[in-house]
């Protein structure tokens, strides 16, 4: 059975329930999120914010990761291209390289990573 998490949403101890696989879709939606959901980031500088702004996300994922690994399930993380993310707010460059970090970084963590264009998938690790 696969849990799609789509609105990542969560306070306190993450419940991964009894799934074994979990598709997280959408991450350039959850570092939106974030970004909203924090007001301290918009007193921020554009550098220190886009910094913040991962590191609030890096930790958030770290958390459920953890939860997945602990539960020995398994997780897919769906994000876009940074560059290719349209975003109409005023901190949208903010966000866009925020992404580009998280993208980075959670590729250097994961065990496979798949580029993914016009429905053809190509493994890069």
């Amino acid at each position: 059975m696969w849990n799609v998490i789509t609105d990542f949403r969560f306070e306190g101890k993450v419940n991964v329930s009894d799934s074994k696989f979990f598709i997280f879709d959408s991450l350039d939606d959850f570092v939106r999120l974030q970004f909203y959901e924090n007001p301290k980031l918009y007193g921020m500088s554009g550098e220190e914010r886009i910094k913040a702004l991962a590191d609030n996300v890096l930790d958030r994922l770290a958390e459920f990761i953890g939860a997945v690994k602990d539960n020995d399930s398994n997780l897919v993380i769906v994000t876009a291209e940074a560059a290719t993310v349209r975003l109409r707010e005023d901190f949208s460059e903010d966000c866009r390289l925020s992404l580009a970090i998280i993208n980075e970084r959670m590729s250097a963590l994961a065990d496979e990573v798949f580029f993914s264009a016009s429905g053809v998938q190509f493994k890069i690790k």
